[in-house]
């Protein structure tokens, strides 16, 4: 996170054991069906930037099902269309608080025995109220896919119909794309 996304968790509790541990809870109630270790926090308070690394395993009770399944968006997504009025209805500006970025890198490794059975499919939208790009790189060979998810608005204010029809559009590839979920099975 960056900016003003960042500013609100920077120095979040009293010390460095605290906000691991904070973020430890946050993970673990969005993550409940996956066992959330090896919370890394770093702040970079002056240039209000926050990394947190973390990783998930599946639980132990699900280990004997035959298929698993990740939304690769989360925890920052999935994003939903919150613009639902048809641009020629819309008179009136869209304000956020802030322009914003969201940016998320998952790498999954699976193991012996298990194959990739669905892979979200790339997405692209770039226009200048925003941009989302998302996509997978996979590795079957060593058992390993990243997926990359990048979501910009960047502005605060939004008028006209042509800009609100974008704005739209881009919450519309968004939501589309984040409903996608990475499939596991079992060979």
């Amino acid at each position: 996170m960056a900016g003003h996304s960042a500013r609100p968790r920077l120095r979040w509790k009293d010390d460095a054991e605290a906000t691991a541990e904070a973020w430890q809870e946050w993970l673990e109630r969005n993550f409940s069906r996956f066992e959330v270790g090896e919370v890394a926090v770093e702040e970079a308070v002056d240039e209000q930037e926050l990394r947190v690394d973390w990783t998930l395993a599946q639980r132990e009770e699900d280990v004997l099902g035959d298929e698993t399944s990740l939304r690769a968006s989360r925890p920052l997504g999935p994003v939903s269309q919150p613009f639902t009025l048809p641009p020629e209805s819309r008179f009136t500006p869209v304000w956020f608080a802030y322009g914003d970025r969201d940016e998320v890198e998952v790498t999954v490794r699976w193991p012996e025995g298990w194959e990739l059975d669905v892979v979200p499919s790339a997405a692209s939208f770039d226009h200048e109220v925003g941009a989302f790009a998302a996509a997978a790189e996979v590795d079957e060979a060593s058992r390993r896919l990243t997926f990359r998810r990048r979501f910009d608005v960047h502005d605060s204010v939004f008028g006209g119909r042509d800009k609100y029809a974008a704005l739209r559009q881009l919450f519309g590839e968004a939501e589309k794309s984040d409903a996608q979920e990475l499939v596991w099975v079992r060979r």
